[in-house]
């Protein structure tokens, strides 16, 4: 079956298989393509903003008729550090989705909250093959403090900050981002 990004047929065969739908990671996200403000095409903007951000708002959508009828639910959406530290003038557009991603979780938060929906998310800068390979984590790097960790967090950092947001230990976190960077970037 095949389905398209905030297609609510998705989350109505959920609910009739499972019963209910208790947990939505908003978890797609890709570079697309790298561009500059000044080599940037409508389509390459218009991909990056609809994998990152429209998804976001879109499957969030799409499962809240179920969460609201259930009394509640969890939703925990990827962000990236990039969306602090505004990753590199080539990555602009990734950088402005993930910030979007960012704020989204805050603003859906308030308005969920008394529906027993918690809305968080996560921002990981994580050192894995394929970021390194597209990401000038290298370059990021270089701004770290003597803090630090190391770069990035490890992949099953970022699981465990996940599953903390799904669990009832986090009953009272809402609209929070948990950042998972090793100290690369901090408040």
């Amino acid at each position: 079956m095949s389905y398209q990004v905030g297609d609510k047929q998705f989350s109505q065969e959920i609910e009739e298989h499972y019963g209910r739908i208790d947990i939505l990671v908003n978890n797609a996200g890709s570079m697309v393509e790298r561009a500059t403000l000044s080599e940037m095409t409508e389509n390459v903007r218009d991909r990056v903003m609809d994998v990152n951000l429209r998804s976001v708002y879109l499957c969030s959508q799409a499962v809240l008729p179920i969460m609201k009828q259930q009394g509640g639910g969890r939703i925990i959406n990827m962000t990236s550090a990039s969306a602090r530290d505004e990753g590199s003038p080539s990555s602009l557009a990734y950088s402005t989705a993930k910030g979007g991603v960012s704020t989204l979780t805050r603003a859906i938060a308030k308005g969920l909250v008394a529906d027993g929906i918690r809305v968080n998310g996560v921002a990981k800068a994580t050192s894995t093959p394929r970021s390194t390979t597209n990401s000038p984590l290298t370059k990021r790097g270089q701004g770290r403090t003597e803090h630090s960790a190391r770069q990035g967090g490890a992949p099953k950092e970022v699981v465990d900050a996940v599953l903390f947001l799904a669990s009832s230990q986090a009953d009272s976190v809402v609209g929070e981002i948990i950042e998972v960077n090793g100290g690369m970037l901090m408040n």
